[in-house]
């Protein structure tokens, strides 16, 4: 058991207690160390617990981590669902599990809460749980191997997808038609930006279940049955016929039969890269500055000059001796930008900046059935799933009992564009991402990989294909 002291000229016992079980390195996030924000954080949850007499249950906790079965320990939510502590803002459980449990943690996308707990924040109940041991850290769960008779394969004498330089890619994943746009106007209310709403219009518009503002659980939401899958909708949309699950029972059993002979098939692993993505920064059709590799689940693009870091890619350092009065203007109001993390199998985009962001992300187009090229605006506060290896993982054993023309349609869903400040397609003047003045393209290495791997074992390669 690691611990914090504090020279303190009065501490109660309770306090000195709780400061024990603080786990060493915890303390806000993107923020150093700091023992005088912890006591007053933990003098804050003590506070509230007395009210309702749960310190001993929480001590209970953290003495026994979790070995001893314990109950909610609660206190009350805030209109936002944050807690408010010195100045500095931030879910009450992750603040907690990340002081008690995990001082690495970074989002509240890494945790899931167990079955037992009866005020978990996701319950959206009018008190939330802090008990870090009524928590667990999500995993990504593994995924089943794509399947490739061998009838198809071939050693293609190309060059792999993953050498392309991301303008190569860029150019050839350029829209042919201008793109739709989504805002929560267009969605009654129920996507991604209720924070733009006022109290009463949010609150008549949105069902109870839906999350407080800012931080949006779009899946609650979703337009999509559980039942489709984004491999069925993104075949339906290239008006490709499809089930409704592209992987039906029938096809599994086929996948299964043919994965038991293996002298037949060839089977292709996902595997995990070294860094999960890397972020290019544009300004209008022009690539600024390095490449950024993300190594860290939990990574911010802003426009601050401070130095590049692993936790962080700084735009206000990038030059451009070309820079027009335009760009130089969206840059000032870049700001803290925009939070994207890896976590669980999933990435998600949170806006963090005092400006919306704008993505396309075909992924996740497909998900609400939307048109492959629209761009959703997201606001200040709210957060958007821009990709998800299960669904990609379902669209790519899809494809391959098509043609290879259909893996490699797939590479749109891999390469995901961000715009600050200003937006593009039919809404707006400007209608490809190449006419925004600050945008950054995001591509995902681990499944481009795997994409590069499947077409690398199948005979052909589609006309015009950038591999030819």
């Amino acid at each position: 058991m690691s611990g914090i002291s504090l020279n303190l000229p009065f501490c109660p016992p309770v306090i000195k207690r709780l400061m024990g079980y603080v786990q060493e390195g915890s303390g806000q996030e993107e923020q150093p160390v700091d023992k005088e924000w912890i006591d007053k954080a933990v003098r804050s949850l003590v506070k509230k617990l007395k009210r309702n007499g749960q310190t001993s249950e929480l001590e209970k906790a953290l003495s026994s981590q979790g070995g001893q079965r314990t109950g909610c320990v609660f206190i009350p939510r805030s209109l936002d669902g944050r807690l408010q502590i010195a100045h500095r803002k931030g879910l009450p459980h992750v603040i907690y599990c990340r002081l008690f449990r995990w001082p690495n943690l970074q989002t509240h996308h890494e945790l899931k809460a167990l079955d037992c707990c009866e005020y978990a924040f996701n319950l959206k109940k009018d008190d939330v749980c802090v008990n870090p041991y009524h928590y667990e850290r999500v995993e990504a769960p593994a995924l089943p191997p794509v399947i490739i008779p061998r009838g198809v394969q071939g050693d293609a004498d190309s060059r792999p997808l993953v050498d392309y330089s991301s303008r190569s890619v860029m150019m050839g994943l350029e829209e042919t038609e201008i793109p739709e746009n989504q805002t929560h106007d267009d969605m009654g209310g129920s996507c991604f930006s209720p924070g733009a709403l006022s109290a009463s219009s949010y609150a008549s518009s949105v069902p109870p279940e839906t999350p407080p503002p800012g931080y949006q659980d779009e899946d609650l939401r979703s337009p999509v049955s559980t039942g489709g899958s984004t491999a069925g909708i993104f075949a339906r949309q290239d008006g490709r016929t499809s089930p409704g699950s592209s992987y039906s029972a029938s096809e599994a059993g086929s996948a299964s039969s043919l994965q038991s002979d293996a002298t037949d098939v060839t089977t292709v692993h996902y595997q995990e890269t070294p860094h999960w993505c890397e972020i290019r920064y544009y300004e209008m059709s022009q690539r600024v500055g390095d490449i950024f590799a993300a190594t860290i689940p939990s990574v911010t693009v802003n426009g601050f000059a401070d130095e590049t870091r692993k936790d962080r890619f700084c735009l206000g350092l990038c030059t451009n001796p070309q820079r027009t009065d335009d760009v130089e203007s969206v840059r000032r109001h870049i700001k803290r930008g925009v939070r994207l993390t890896y976590i669980g199998g999933e990435v998600f985009a949170e806006c963090i900046s005092d400006s919306p962001i704008f993505i396309q992300s075909a992924s996740c187009n497909a998900r609400y059935k939307w048109n492959r090229t629209t761009v959703c605006k997201v606001p200040p506060g709210c957060h958007l799933k821009i990709f998800n290896n299960e669904e990609f993982a379902a669209a790519l054993r899809d494809a391959t009992l098509k043609n290879v023309a259909a893996v490699h349609d797939l590479l749109r869903l891999v390469n995901i564009r961000i715009s600050f400040i200003k937006g593009w397609g039919v809404v707006y003047s400007r209608k490809k991402a190449t006419q925004c003045p600050c945008w950054v393209e995001i591509q995902l290495t681990g499944p481009l990989l795997w994409l590069d791997k499947v077409m690398n074992k199948m005979t052909a390669l589609p006309p015009g294909s950038s591999r030819s």
